[in-house]
């Protein structure tokens, strides 16, 4: 009788580790036990891309590209055959999407693709080295493709080589590593710099008289420059450091960066009345903690929504701010934001994971990611 219960016992464990071990979840910690490969990955940037939800994910030399189920809530591997070797991808507000990829050495292949139109591509010869950084900021029927050393601007089929060589440095840090992010605007190519704890600043490079111009603001971490759908461009910086929560939200008016109703300062437990470069500005009615900026984004209706270090997704309405998605991120700190539709985001981490976060209930579930590292490119940042 004791040999038959132990034998039942037996074979119920058998049967129920067996389950765990198909199943999603354990699958799952089954990897993470093993260090999983995004462990070693910070999602770098997480966008619209003709239709398809991509995620950046960036190591310390390489570079992933993942296409997100929102409704099935996985990952796969993001590749485009034409472009050989993925570097770079962006969209410019026109819907217009482009790509930037590498066949062969010294040349890269660049690809456009329209509102129902063929795709149009470009072999490129290219100066840079072939393990060197490059990068995608696009406009409204213009882009340009950065490395350290050129931009390649186009603009309405022409194209111009210029050289980064007189390019400002921001106070005593060098401006000629790959910019947090970048976009094109007003015939001018802006490039947004985070040095993390040291600060960060604003570099724009004018397309027609190769004149650059710099602006430092709060000397906060540029976390996001943006333009929104009825033409402004945008800057949030953010910085958490040492207990310290610091943001600052700013509109170009053409000429320089001026404060906009929502900008602030925080620090501790106050919102200051001013910017931390003395500029005096109107307190907004910042009715959260106070908070660091990690990237932002707008609703189509135009609301902003900005992803901050302790208190996940904020929604301005005009009036306040209001909490829309609860932080809580694992141990990893949220590095990207991209809104999906009015109620759906896409939230990417420094560990690399992906969330889909629901704005009106405050919900949100990780994407399952693929269990081996997908096919990427060595880029040296």
């Amino acid at each position: 009788m004791i040999r038959t219960q132990h034998f039942i016992v037996s074979l119920v464990l058998a049967l129920a580790l067996n389950f765990l071990s198909e199943s999603p979840g354990a699958a799952t910690a089954h990897h993470e036990n093993q260090h999983p490969w995004w462990r070693d990955y910070r999602v770098d940037e997480c966008f619209s891309w003709r239709g398809a939800t991509i995620a950046v994910m960036k190591s310390r030399n390489k570079t992933v590209f993942l296409s997100v189920d929102v409704i099935a809530g996985k990952a796969s591997s993001f590749l485009l055959p034409s472009c050989g070797s993925l570097l770079t991808l962006a969209s410019g507000r026109d819907g217009i999407a482009y790509a930037v990829g590498r066949k062969r050495p010294g040349e890269l292949v660049i690809l456009a693709r329209g509102q129902g139109s063929q795709d149009a591509i470009w072999n490129l010869p290219w100066r840079g080295p072939d393990g060197s950084w490059v990068q995608l900021a696009a406009g409204i029927k213009s882009f340009a493709v950065m490395s350290a050393s050129s931009i390649v601007y186009f603009h309405n089929g022409a194209t111009k080589y210029m050289d980064t060589a007189d390019r400002p440095n921001a106070r005593e840090f060098e401006t000629s590593g790959r910019p947090r992010s970048s976009v094109v605007y007003g015939g001018r190519i802006f490039c947004g710099y985070d040095y993390g704890e040291w600060g960060g600043a604003v570099l724009a490079l004018d397309a027609n008289s190769h004149s650059w111009t710099i602006w430092e603001s709060c000397g906060l971490p540029v976390t996001r420059l943006v333009e929104d759908s009825g033409g402004t461009l945008w800057m949030a910086e953010g910085q958490a450091h040492l207990g310290i929560f610091e943001a600052s939200i700013e509109r170009f008016n053409g000429m320089d960066w001026t404060a906009d109703f929502w900008t602030a300062v925080a620090r501790e437990s106050s919102v200051r009345a001013h910017f931390g470069c003395g500029h005096d500005a109107k307190v907004p009615d910042w009715n959260l903690q106070p908070d660091a900026i990690l990237d932002m984004d707008f609703h189509p209706s135009g609301a902003k929504c900005v992803l901050t270090y302790q208190q996940g997704i904020c929604e301005g309405n005009g009036t306040k701010w209001r909490k829309t998605a609860i932080a809580g991120w694992g141990d990893n700190v949220p590095t990207s934001l991209r809104l999906l539709d009015e109620d759906t985001a896409l939230v990417g981490s420094a560990g690399g994971g992906l969330w889909i976060c629901r704005l009106k209930s405050g919900s949100r579930r990780p994407v399952r990611l693929p269990s081996l590292e997908p096919t990427g490119t060595n880029q040296i940042e």
